[in-house]
């Protein structure tokens, strides 16, 4: 059946936890990746069609699911191994159509053309993605049919049966988005642009293209406007994705047809990665909030209801375990306010971060979760203290906020149970040390692409709150940042990015023997040190981000042009830019001067602009600095440089009225 060899394939890394849905009328299954919605009830759930990028290979959350989680309302994934937009209209699965139509609107992804007929080649209905020459009794890969037109046929036929295919498809996908009757997005999801150009006799795959293959920017034109909303999302971040065996966790080996050009590989290197998942979700939760009416059925709770629920919850366990109400010293109000007090702040400070936690909705499901860790029941409790060591939900502290403050978008509540097992204790410890606006996000990027873990700012506002409370919630600064160690490493590989400011915070936040406890703790690390030489354009890229709110290249919802269009009516500052400008000098001399009085084993300057302009060689170095065997280099990121004309006017501006106002003696230096 479809969808079950993806599993049987694929088993190893990742549960695509599937399940079947049968037609009452003509008795045939589905199988389809989970979770199931709680409910099949008309306008209950949305709909995702689509092929494997919308089933989601080798990654634990597919787009469709994450949008449930953000949107708080139930989703059915309808991805298809090798679907065509004729799978959904066929008449043996009616079932399919009418549940798509029974939602409250549809995401219908741009599937491949080589998954449609034409009069050369007849497309399976098992499975689209297989074809077969007109005559021939056996099917095979649609790319392998495609070489044999290549290898037997002038570019004029070749071209021929390419535009009737096109045609095709534009034929079928009308015919899809024209019987689906509720509201539909078309969604473009994709490692490249629309438009290209084939190549009517090279190689197949320059004739198809990238997935979806076959499509270019005119049949979305001609398809887009059948549909109520478009949606681009083009991005290949992520890629390749190293696959790590779910049971060892060692790097594991996929094993694949050799017919697709390898038979083992220990990367995905065709499907989505989890990042590019992501990316989907942030380009397609507005257009999608619009068609879910209020009082929408919910799935998941929300994160500020979540906090009075786990607080009840948490209150009437630990009457119920103890069974030594009457002899508390407290009574409960008191208790209640104290739980309710110390633990809102913390949450209410995470979601101000939009760091969210969801959790099913049904009491008993969090009741599974929660681990009071109360060893005697019998034990009296005289006050608040016990009562706090008693009763961490989650083991709070040093399970839950670990994960909160590792995770830059949100946490699921799979990895909010996960056990102690699946952590490891790293061996190699790496830092990226920089002061803002330094090109980290870059840099990071092509270490985690590369496969030097997965370098993010641990040290963020959530985790500096929580420190600034340390000693109101009882914690213990290094074993919370062994904590963090543990829970966020893999392969024996931690990695973290801080940035000056935040550690500056910090360590004013630090007693003198707590700061020590911290150093002796860092020494172990790696320092690569990125620092940009350029302070004038450091400073303009601080100042135009501040006032556009536009942080990087890949904010959600926002593109690159929008960037240079909203930077354009930013006026000029000089005191402003002047202002920023000196506070990078003096924390940049700062961090030097810190650097070098702490004495690192290990220390790696990397200059930004060199970085720039020969990322592969400044890569080679820094994964021999992190003794990181990597065989192939990759240096294609989603993060762009957030330049722009009038960020180029303004450096050179700044420039002149700097030395201006020097040789005025306006300013001492």
């Amino acid at each position: 059946m479809l969808n079950v060899g993806y599993q049987k394939r694929d088993f190893d890394f990742f549960d695509y936890d599937l399940y079947t849905i049968m037609s009452p009328d003509t008795k045939k299954r589905f199988v389809l990746r989970g979770p199931s919605p709680l409910s099949l009830e008309e306008g209950t759930y949305f709909t995702s069609l689509g092929p494997a990028f919308t089933y989601g290979c080798y990654t634990d959350k597919p787009y469709t699911q994450m949008l449930a989680e953000e949107l708080n309302f139930s989703a059915l994934n309808l991805g298809v191994q090798g679907a065509g937009p004729s799978h959904y209209t066929n008449s043996e699965n009616e079932l399919l159509l009418e549940l798509i139509n029974r939602s409250k609107f549809a995401i219908i992804a741009v599937m491949s053309g080589r998954s449609v007929s034409n009069s050369l080649f007849e497309v399976s209905e098992e499975s689209q993605e297989k074809l077969r020459i007109s005559g021939d009794k056996h099917f095979q890969p649609a790319h392998k049919a495609y070489e044999w037109l290549l290898a037997n046929h002038d570019s004029a036929y070749v071209e021929k049966i390419i535009t009737e295919t096109r045609n095709n498809f534009v034929q079928e996908y009308i015919n899809l988005l024209t019987k689906v009757k509720v509201p539909k997005i078309l969604l473009w999801f994709s490692k490249r642009e629309p438009a290209y150009k084939e190549n009517y006799c090279g190689e197949v795959w320059e004739l198809l293209g990238k997935f979806p293959h076959l499509v270019n920017r005119d049949m979305i034109n001609s398809i887009k406007e059948y549909s109520d909303d478009y949606v681009e999302c083009i991005t290949k971040t992520g890629t390749p994705q190293a696959l790590f065996d779910r049971f060892s966790g060692q790097l594991g080996v996929v094993r694949k047809d050799p017919a697709y050009g390898y038979s083992s590989s220990n990367y995905n290197m065709y499907y989505a990665s989890p990042e590019m998942h992501l990316s989907a979700v942030n380009k397609l939760a507005k257009p999608c909030s619009r068609y879910l009416a209020k009082g929408s059925c919910s799935s998941l709770i929300q994160p500020r209801d979540l906090i009075g629920n786990l607080k009840e919850l948490h209150f009437q366990e630990f009457l119920l375990s103890t069974g030594h109400t009457d002899s508390l010293v407290l009574s409960e109000i008191e208790i209640k306010n104290y739980l309710f007090e110390n633990y809102e702040k913390v949450f209410n400070n995470l979601i101000l971060m939009e760091d969210r936690v969801y959790l099913p909705e049904e009491k008993g499901e969090i009741l599974n979760f929660i681990d009071l860790r109360i060893n005697n029941k019998n034990k009296s409790l005289d006050n608040i203290r016990d009562l706090e060591k008693c009763s961490k939900c989650f083991d709070l502290v040093y399970d839950v906020l670990p994960f909160i403050i590792s995770k830059p978008k949100k946490v699921s509540i799979e990895h909010l149970i996960e056990t102690e097992t699946q952590g490891s204790n790293p061996t190699n410890l790496f830092a990226v040390v920089c002061t803002p606006r330094s090109g980290s996000s870059f840099l990071c990027d092509l270490l985690k692409l590369n496969g030097a873990g997965a370098p993010i700012e641990h040290l963020r506002p959530p985790l500096l709150y929580i420190l600034e409370n340390r000693q109101r919630l009882n914690i213990d600064l290094e074993l919370l940042l062994r904590r963090i160690l543990y829970r966020c490493s893999k392969d024996k590989l931690f990695g973290t990015k801080v940035i000056s400011h935040f550690f500056f915070d910090l360590m004013t936040m630090l007693e003198p023997d707590e700061i020590e406890k911290l150093m002796t703790f860092f020494r172990h690390f790696k320092v690569i040190y990125l620092y940009r030489r350029n302070k004038t354009a450091q400073a303009v890229s601080k100042f135009l981000a501040s006032k556009s709110k536009f942080w990087h290249s890949t904010a959600p919802n926002r593109s690159f042009a929008e960037y240079k269009e909203q930077v354009q009516s930013i006026d000029y500052e000089f005191e402003a830019i002047k202002s920023i400008y000196d506070g990078l000098v003096n924390e940049e001399r700062n961090l030097e001067k810190f650097l070098d009085e702490s004495k690192f084993n290990q220390v790696l300057k990397v200059e930004y602009e060199q970085f720039k302009e020969t990322p592969l060689q400044e890569m080679e170095k820094i994964v021999d600095f992190l003794n990181i065997d990597v065989s192939d280099f990759s240096i294609e990121s989603d993060y762009e440089v957030l330049s722009s004309a009038h960020s180029t006017d303004l450096i050179a501006k700044f420039n002149l009225d700097y030395q201006k106002a020097l040789e005025e003696n306006s300013f001492r230096t």
